[in-house]
C-alpha cells in the first residue's frame, strides 16, 4: 500500500498507558498513535521528537498512527517486532507470561521469606505472651 508518508512531533506520551498524540504537520490535528505502532529500536517514545507515519483508521474508524518512524532513522523492511514492547505492559492486568518471568518469581520469593519471617515473630511474640499468662496463674494460685 502507496501512501503518503506524514511528519509531525510526538506532542504527549502516556508511558503507563502505552499511547500517545502526535501533532501532524500537514494539519495540525493530534493524530493517536500506540505504542505499537514505534520501530523496536529499543527507544521509548519521547515528547518533542521529530516522527514521520502513515495514518490509517483505527477500529473504531478514528484516525491512528501507524508504522512510526523516527525522522532521518529509516527502519528496514522486515524488521523484527519484540524488543521494548515486550517488557512494555500496556494493559491494567499482568499477562501470564510476566507472572513467571524471573523477576516477578524473585518478586514472589521475597514477599514469601517476608510474611514467613512476620509469621514466625507474630508466633514467638504469642507463646511468649501465653507463657507469661500461664507463668501469672500459677503463681496466684494458693
Amino acid at each position: 500500500m502507496n501512501q503518503q508518508r506524514h511528519e509531525g512531533t510526538l506532542k504527549k506520551w502516556n508511558a503507563e498507558r502505552g499511547f500517545g498524540f502526535i501533532l501532524a504537520d500537514c494539519d495540525g490535528h493530534d493524530i493517536f498513535v500506540h505504542a505499537t505502532a514505534f520501530p523496536d529500536d529499543g527507544y521509548l517514545p519521547t515528547v518533542g521528537e521529530v516522527l514521520t507515519f502513515d495514518i490509517e483508521p483505527d477500529r473504531s474508524g478514528k484516525r491512528s498512527a501507524v508504522r512510526v518512524q523516527r525522522f532521518n532513522d529509516p527502519v528496514p523492511e522486515g524488521a523484527k517486532n519484540g524488543g521494548w514492547r515486550k517488557k512494555l505492559r500496556l494493559s491494567k492486568s499482568p499477562s501470564a507470561s510476566a507472572s513467571h518471568s524471573p523477576s516477578r518469581r524473585g518478586q514472589k520469593v521475597v514477599v514469601l521469606v517476608l510474611l514467613a519471617a512476620l509469621a514466625v515473630l507474630a508466633y514467638s511474640r504469642y507463646a511468649k505472651r501465653v507463657g507469661q499468662i500461664e507463668a501469672a496463674a500459677h503463681s496466684t494460685v494458693p
